[in-house]
């Protein structure tokens, strides 16, 4: 079986935007991993989601994203980037430390490596299973504006990214958006605004 090195980003990703692929992108750029997988999650456990959308419409829209994000030529890692369904296969609620275990089995060739936001590392401890993480997967940290990307009860486990895109937008933000009727187009892969807008989610044209 081949030998891969693969970043896990994980997420609700409701709905995807160009934020994420940006941080991917950038991620792959100044690491040596194989590829990056978008872990779509069903439901954050640390997260009361009224508006999240299906399963279904948020794997699609990562899948167009991606595929979109071939096309640019300013997104040299595309290629490496993957839609990663395995939570929605797995028993609810979704613990990352699960998760892992799974993936682990299913792909033991494979090492994998955490990517979270630095708004989960203040938190950290409140994961379930959190030493078996720290103990058995690298994890690396994207800033986030207003969050310290250290945390001294794990002092050297988090490796911060550096000269990565802050995202400037949160998804929350983005639905606020679409459901007050704006345009949100330069936000949004073309093809994910579209769906969107095909499929009226997040209260678009209502």
């Amino acid at each position: 079986m081949e030998s891969k090195s693969v970043i896990l980003y994980f997420g609700s990703f409701n709905p995807i935007h160009n934020g994420h692929i940006s941080i991917a992108n950038q991620v792959l750029a100044c690491t040596d991993n194989s590829e990056l997988w978008f872990v779509v999650s069903p439901q954050n456990p640390f997260k009361s989601e009224t508006e999240l959308a299906s399963e279904a419409d948020r794997l699609k829209m990562v899948e167009l994203a991606i595929n979109e994000a071939e096309k640019d030529s300013g997104k040299k890692h595309a290629a490496q980037m993957k839609a990663c369904d395995v939570e929605l296969n797995m028993p609810r609620p979704s613990w990352t430390a699960n998760t892992l275990r799974k993936l682990t089995k299913d792909y033991p060739n494979y090492r994998f490596t955490l990517l979270i936001g630095s708004d989960n590392v203040g938190k950290f401890d409140q994961w379930k299973d959190f030493s078996y993480i720290t103990k058995n997967y690298p994890i690396i940290v994207y800033p986030r504006e207003g969050y310290d990307c250290s945390n001294e009860k794990f002092d050297g486990i988090f490796k911060p990214l550096e000269n990565v895109p802050l995202l400037p937008y949160a998804a929350t933000d983005i639905r606020k958006i679409i459901k007050a009727g704006k345009d949100i187009d330069s936000e949004l892969p073309p093809s994910v605004w579209n769906y969107i807008k095909e499929k009226k989610l997040y209260g678009f044209g209502i």
